[in-house]
């Protein structure tokens, strides 16, 4: 239970993830993960639902546990400061891949 702290404020830990407001979700989910230290990592656009501070603070976990638990991240996202971050981007349009970049 360590590394719940990096997600927000305490009394979250202790909600059913189903009772907490949409954007206590998501650091309940972000909690998870890095608990269970899982090997790969999908998420839906995953500071949508955040403020942007608390959203900066949840991506920039992901270098660090990708690093100290070899953990893969996959996100779908629209915002830029997310898609900025990503060593690879797949760009897709009517559901194919129109792009594929990597990161310099």
């Amino acid at each position: 239970m360590r590394g719940l702290g990096k997600c927000g404020p305490s009394a979250i830990q202790a909600q059913a993830a189903g009772a907490a407001q949409r954007g206590q979700q998501q650091r309940m989910a972000a909690a998870r993960a890095i608990v269970g230290r899982q090997l790969m990592v999908l998420a839906d656009e995953p500071a949508a639902n955040l403020d942007s501070k608390t959203g900066e603070e949840l991506i920039d976990l992901f270098p660090a546990l990708k690093q100290q638990y070899q953990t893969t991240f996959v996100f779908s996202s629209h915002d830029q400061g997310v898609i900025q971050r990503a060593q690879r981007i797949l760009a897709m349009r009517d559901g194919r891949i129109v792009s594929d970049e990597r990161a310099a």
